[in-house]
């Protein structure tokens, strides 16, 4: 193995100095270059090269030099960190400095063959995407040296496509391929050593069959959209009124109670004169209707009208939630002198084309007030509350009926959702590690963590510190380790304030999209103690 390369500054190290910062290098031997100020080479008898293994607590002469050598050959033992210091003889005997205790050390090596332990847990289609998840295990990780990539299965080899992630030990992305063959993903990291780790992994093709009818639902059959009551003369369908879908209202503020996912709290309330539902339901799936009214506006001619969706049009953008009720908000507009009848609601599990669309139930809208049929325009507003039984992703596509039993045709296999729904009650998976010291400072703990979901948030992770209580059925009072938000690295180094108890229980809480909350603990309360003790001797006597 050739010799690595370190860069010594040796100019007659006097008391001072500060050290430089921690060189990594991959391999146990390397060299340690002499520089000399040519005009005090003449004055120098020897150089003795001094390690310390212990960050400073004890220093060990290993190796000696002349002036006119240009470096220091060094073979490490072991992985670990590795400080140096030099000490310069003068043609009189002199040693300068005369105790390594009292400088600081000229440089700081990381020792570090080991690469780094990178896993693909699981490389997947969601859809028209695929999804990675990665998990990385390494002391000294580089994160920015985080890559993923994938080619057809069948392509070249060289003919990589890099993918853009958020960097994390444990973390997850997502892209679209263009493709619906097989595929391969590679990820590539190094540690800061440069130690290089990769992995691969297969992902199967798109399926081509028609995607299976939602899990949990029997459709019961439905009347062909215009199809006239007993009695009455079939009339030519003409344009329905728009359907404007709004965003569905924002979670409610999450419960901070330990252990538990946050929930939304209470639905809203049911208007008890629009709590009917009409036509059939499936079943794990009900609507409940409520309804607000909107204020008048415009006359109807100028107002346009929702503009048709054609099978290029993109999916709707996806909302994630954690509850299995979700409220739709939405309004009505443009309508004729009958005034509006209904709205049917249509629901699909599919994440693509073709969208297997199911009628799970209709809103009856009629007995509008006299305000909504005048004025300069026409405006209905109204909400509808859909209970789901699964988590997931649902689409949702809205049809409505005018009171003359006018209204568009239902979704087809083209048409995509109006609004994208995920429900995610699952907590994230937070996993917490015994805390270690940091070997480059004396007061401060290096906390690791990993933590892995879905629909993980931006600064996801809070780190909290809880001193211990005498008695056992008091609850714990939680104080924060650093920011309130922090990013996913997996690592932390705390420093620890001055005055702390012997031992603490630590907390990882984690946080997703959804609003739910993973948490880690420690069972009992791990020792924090850094203090080092020091001895010395006062006297020596003789005893006979």
């Amino acid at each position: 193995m050739s010799l690595g390369t370190l860069t010594l500054a040796c100019l007659l190290l006097a008391a001072g100095n500060q050290p430089l910062d921690v060189a990594p290098i991959g391999q146990h031997a390397f060299d340690i270059p002499i520089r000399l100020d040519p005009a005090r080479k003449a004055e120098i008898r020897e150089l003795n090269l001094l390690v310390s293994t212990d960050q400073g607590k004890s220093w060990h002469k290993v190796a000696v030099a002349t002036p006119d050598q240009t470096a220091f050959s060094y073979q490490a033992p072991s992985d670990g960190i590795y400080w140096f210091s030099i000490s310069v003889i003068d043609q009189k005997g002199n040693l300068d400095p005369p105790d390594p205790f009292q400088v600081a050390p000229g440089l700081k090596v990381l020792v570090d063959t080991l690469p780094p332990q990178l896993r693909i847990r699981s490389a997947e289609r969601q859809g028209e995407e695929v999804v990675v998840r990665w998990e990385i295990v390494d002391q000294y990780i580089d994160l920015a040296t985080l890559r993923l990539q994938y080619r057809a299965a069948d392509a070249s080899p060289a003919s990589w496509t890099p993918v853009s992630i958020n960097p994390a030990v444990a973390g997850q992305a997502s892209f679209r391929p263009g493709t619906a063959g097989p595929l391969k993903v590679r990820m590539e990291v190094q540690d800061l050593a440069q130690n290089p780790a990769s992995a691969e992994a297969d992902v199967a093709a798109a399926p081509v069959a028609p995607a299976a009818a939602v899990t949990g639902y029997v459709p019961a059959p439905v009347a062909p959209v215009g199809s006239p009551p007993p009695g009455w003369s079939p009339v030519v369908n003409q344009a329905a009124p728009p359907v404007l879908l709004r965003d569905p209202p924002p979670p409610r503020e999450r419960s901070e109670g330990m252990g538990h996912a946050p929930g939304w709290g209470n639905p809203p309330t049911v208007a008890p004169a629009d709590t009917r539902c009409q036509g059939e339901r499936n079943p794990g799936i009900q609507v409940v209707a409520s309804s607000h009214h909107g204020p008048a506006m415009e006359s109807p001619g100028n107002v346009p009208a929702a503009a048709p969706r054609s099978p290029s049009s993109p999916a709707a953008p996806l909302r994630v939630v954690n509850s299995n009720r979700v409220t739709l908000d939405y309004e009505v507009a443009k309508f004729g002198p009958s005034g509006l009848r209904s709205v049917e609601v249509y629901v699909t599990r599919n994440e693509g084309r073709p969208w297997n669309w199911q009628r799970v139930g209709e809103q009856n809208i009629e007995g509008l007030q006299p305000q909504e049929l005048q004025g300069p325009e026409r405006t209905v507003r109204r909400s509808l509350a859909v209970d789901l039984q699964d988590d997931g992703v649902y689409g949702f596509y809205l049809v409505v009926r005018s009171g003359a039993n006018r209204g568009k045709p239902p979704p087809q296999a083209d048409d995509p959702p109006q609004m994208r729904v995920e429900v995610d009650r699952t907590p994230p998976e937070a996993r917490l590690y015994a805390p270690t010291p940091d070997p480059n400072r004396r007061d401060a703990l290096i906390l690791r963590w990993t933590a892995t979901d879905r629909n993980l948030a931006n600064n996801p992770i809070t780190l909290q510190w809880a001193r211990p209580s005498p008695d056992r059925q008091q609850p714990l009072t939680w104080e924060p380790i650093g920011p309130a938000e922090l990013p996913n690295t997996g690592v932390y180094v705390w420093q620890v304030p001055p005055g702390m108890p012997p031992s603490v229980y630590l907390r990882l809480i984690v946080r997703d999209t959804a609003g739910n909350s993973g948490v880690a603990e420690t069972p009992e309360p791990v020792l924090i103690d850094l203090t080092e003790p020091e001895v010395r001797i006062l006297s020596i006597g003789s005893s006979r």
